[in-house]
């Protein structure tokens, strides 16, 4: 299929999806059968995707599991369809998420969030061949990511042995210095990690040399010891990416390694709920992962019950959300307390405002908060446009850090889908900014050790074929 009919079938799926918007919009109140018509629908359209993801893939080069139409896709529809179906067709409740709590319309907004997301990632972008060795200065990527990793592990380290696990996620009504601290720590896990594995990919080495392994190794274990996950995941989830692009990876071993990062999760989620005397009966795998991502219908369902009357604010915290990127100390002198972002409106519209608990956010939600049921599929939609144009333009090697964001969105969809606006962004800006720095003294100190020299290192350009869907 050429380049313009995708672009004719991505515009009639946008606007068939547009039409199901318009009824759920004028159908406030629908009936138990089109809510389990509207998650079966919507999980098929991700496997459908999937599937022309994975035909699109080998016919350019071989599988790729990370593209936008798999990894991404599936996740998302997971996130929003599994814990919902689960509620449904059950009618028990997973993690705080209880059906009595949501608005009756919750699968059908869920199943639009998916297809938002979905259609936003199935966006026709042009992905070029590009030059991937330029004049970038190799040792100092693994100097200054093994530098970044000190941090990190510095903080984890000191959190482990003050038994910060007992005291994870307390405090939710306010943001310290401390928060924020460990925000950028989290940030510097993933620039450190990201570049170490293009400094070793530029290199055509292995993935990562053993005193790496052990740093990154070291991390993930005291992320799990202190209760935390997101950074370890981003972690582990850059390592599969950069696993593919190697060619290592088929279906069986992508699938291996993806179970391989739910089995951390659940590991973790229970550990810190036996951590703070919450143990009872074990809850089997899928039960325990499905309450981690209920957030999104969480947060998706009460916001819908809540204002079913109207009252959305009308893209008010999502402006909030960008205007505060600036690091969090200075956006509180600037702007005060974050309370106009979207986690801090929902629990304060919610009655869900303990300081002592935290219950998450995600974007569906904001999309709701703001915009009403046209928000829960635009917003994911429009996440789904930046990652199909992250990886259109992404180059494991190349100098810039834009090429190289798409693998930080993957690292931080986990996170990303169950945060506000302001959270998602700054998970991928700032470790953007991060390696986009790093990147600029390796081209300084390439120019440099090249001048002292009058033959002066050399770099042959490597033109890395991909695909062009």
């Amino acid at each position: 299929m050429s380049r313009h009919q995708n672009l004719v079938v991505y515009v009639v799926g946008v606007a068939a999806v547009v039409g199901i918007g318009s009824i759920l919009g004028r159908i406030p109140d629908l009936v138990p059968d089109s809510a389990a018509a509207a998650i079966i629908g919507a999980a098929l359209v991700a496997v459908a995707a999937a599937v022309t993801a994975v035909r699109r893939t080998r016919a350019n080069g071989g599988f790729d599991p990370f593209h936008p139409l798999l990894f991404p896709s599936i996740y998302v529809a997971v996130a929003c369809l599994g814990p919902t179906a689960y509620i449904w067709w059950t009618g028990d409740g997973v993690g705080v998420a209880r059906r009595a709590l949501l608005s009756p319309q919750t699968p059908q907004l869920m199943a639009l969030a998916a297809f938002g997301f979905v259609l936003g990632c199935a966006a026709p972008f042009a992905r070029k061949a590009r030059v991937v060795a330029e004049n970038l200065d190799d040792r100092l990527l693994l100097l200054a990511g093994r530098l970044l990793m000190c941090s990190p592990l510095l903080l984890s380290s000191w959190g482990y042995l003050n038994d910060a696990v007992r005291t994870r996620g307390l405090g939710q009504n306010s943001v310290t210095l401390v928060d924020s601290v460990r925000a950028l720590n989290d940030m510097l896990v993933l620039a450190a990690v990201l570049l170490l594995l293009v400094a070793r990919y530029r290199q055509d080495k292995s993935l990562l040399a053993p005193p790496d392994w052990l740093l990154v190794g070291s991390a993930i274990i005291l992320s799990g010891l202190n209760g935390r996950r997101g950074a370890a995941l981003g972690v582990m989830l850059l390592i599969l990416l950069f696993s593919t692009l190697r060619g290592r990876l088929t279906i069986v071993r992508t699938a291996a390694g993806v179970f391989g990062v739910l089995l951390f999760a659940y590991v973790v989620v229970e550990y810190r709920t036996a951590a703070v005397g919450g143990g009872g009966a074990e809850r089997p795998l899928p039960l325990v992962l499905l309450g981690d991502l209920a957030s999104v219908s969480f947060t998706t369902g009460v916001t819908a019950s809540v204002l079913a009357g109207g009252g959305f604010l009308e893209g008010s915290t999502i402006v909030a959300g960008l205007v505060r990127q600036l690091p969090g100390p200075l956006a509180n002198a600037l702007f005060g307390p974050p309370d106009d972002t979207g986690a801090f409106v929902f629990r304060r519209i919610s009655g869900w405002g303990s300081d002592q608990e935290g219950y998450g956010f995600s974007l569906p939600a904001e999309g709701m908060l703001n915009f009403g049921v046209w928000g829960v599929f635009l917003v994911p939609l429009v996440y789904g446009l930046i990652i199909a144009w992250l990886y259109s333009r992404f180059t494991p090697g190349a100098r810039g850090a834009t090429y190289l964001a798409y693998a930080l969105a993957i690292g931080t969809l986990p996170f990303s889908i169950r945060s506000d606006v302001l959270g998602a962004v700054k998970s991928i800006f700032y470790p953007s900014l991060i390696v986009a720095v790093v990147l600029g003294f390796a081209a300084v100190a390439y120019s440099w050790r090249a001048g002292r020299s009058r033959t002066g290192p050399t770099l042959t350009p490597v033109v890395v074929r991909l695909d062009h869907n």
